[in-house]
């Protein structure tokens, strides 16, 4: 059988010990053409790629079924863009590692002008808050919303973004058929059905050490700017707005509050030269885009608040004493708050109740409190 370009890319994505620089420099020896590499005899690989790489190259199928992932393809109305295809992110085609292909299922795969949302996977209620403004604001607005589709701060701006009407784009750190973390199944779902998912790894392929470095790769590739809200000092956001910064996209960073640790990452970046965002205005108008060009008003909602000073007035000596812990800033189970106050449980559950009510804590999604201030 005659392989085509398309397929022989999906190959060369699927080998072991290959990865986007090596092709790329496989690529460039054969003037393009992944079906050249491919078809190349031993003598012509080995000053290029060297006896391990030559080897799995000329026995490519004990590597990788061509006809199983064409298979999955069709089962998961998926296809294979390779850069040529008017859908393949037009900013990721400038960059040096930029992927030979991409699997990529969903509707939403124009080629509009993007923005990527990231953060930490344990977000604040003030985090959360921050995100679904900026990320439906700006969905609003018209730009195209990416970002990995892990818990947290990702999964909060997809959300947002279809929530807005928008269009999102999760990009993924394993293979499409694989939803990770199992808690965005349905936002899996989802994003399948009104936004778009891709990804540089064939069918099957679990996520790794290696795959979200890459993943973060083409997540600041294919955008004009990497907006980064609530990340620690050495979160894995901060890798995204690396490789914005080495790429020559624009970095953004959301402010914190200086007693989280999350806010760390987001103020070293600011420090550092980021452009600092407070509202959705900010980022539009730092990618000069005009009002005449976009349907978007900025006068309401798209500020980003900051929270209030200090605690509701008039809180019980319960209350107050059962908010003491979350103070400093951490989210604690109530076990942990009754171990730190000496109430009993019901006491500390009937007052988180209603300092929920009163809008003092949150509850996040592991069962634990925070402070909502």
């Amino acid at each position: 059988m005659r392989l085509g370009e398309r397929q022989a890319r999906m190959i060369l994505s699927g080998l072991p010990d290959w990865g986007p620089v090596s092709i790329r420099h496989l690529l460039d020896a054969f003037a393009g053409s992944a079906v050249a590499a491919l078809e190349a005899d031993v003598a012509s690989l080995l000053p290029i790629c060297g006896s391990k790489r030559a080897e799995s190259l000329l026995h490519w199928e004990r590597h990788f079924d061509l006809a199983r992932q064409e298979a999955f393809l069709e089962r998961e109305n998926a296809v294979y863009l390779t850069e040529d295809a008017p859908a393949y992110p037009v900013l990721l085609r400038q960059i040096h590692d930029a992927p030979v292909g991409l699997y990529c299922t969903g509707p939403a795969l124009a080629g509009a002008r993007a923005v990527a949302i990231v953060g930490t996977r344990r977000p604040s209620a003030y985090g959360r808050k921050l995100t679904r403004t900026l990320a439906g604001g700006l969905a609003e607005a018209g730009l195209t919303i990416v970002s990995g589709l892990a818990a947290g701060v990702d999964a909060e701006a997809h959300s947002a973004a279809l929530d807005a009407g928008g269009n999102t784009i999760g990009v993924l750190g394993n293979g499409l058929n694989i939803v990770y973390p199992r808690e965005n199944a349905a936002l899996f779902r989802r994003m399948r059905a009104e936004g778009a998912i891709m990804s540089e790894f064939y069918f099957g392929r679990v996520a790794d050490r290696q795959t979200f470095p890459q993943r973060n790769r083409i997540v600041a590739g294919m955008c004009e700017a990497v907006i980064v809200i609530e990340s620690g000092a050495s979160g894995g956001s901060l890798i995204t707005a690396r490789f914005a910064g080495e790429q020559g996209r624009t970095v953004m960073a959301v402010p914190g509050r200086v007693d989280m640790e999350t806010s760390l990452g987001c103020h070293r970046l600011i420090r550092d030269g980021a452009t600092l965002v407070t509202s959705v205005a900010d980022v539009l108008e730092d990618l000069d885009f005009r009002q005449a060009e976009l349907p978007f008003n900025d006068t309401g909602g798209s500020r980003l608040r900051a929270p209030v000073s200090g605690p509701p007035a008039n809180l019980a000596d319960e209350e107050k004493a059962v908010l003491e812990p979350l103070l400093g800033g951490d989210a604690l189970h109530p076990d942990h708050i009754c171990d730190r106050t000496g109430l009993a449980s019901f006491t500390v559950n009937a007052a988180l109740l209603m300092l929920e009510m009163k809008g003092a804590v949150a509850k996040r999604p592991d069962g634990t409190y925070e402070r909502a201030f």
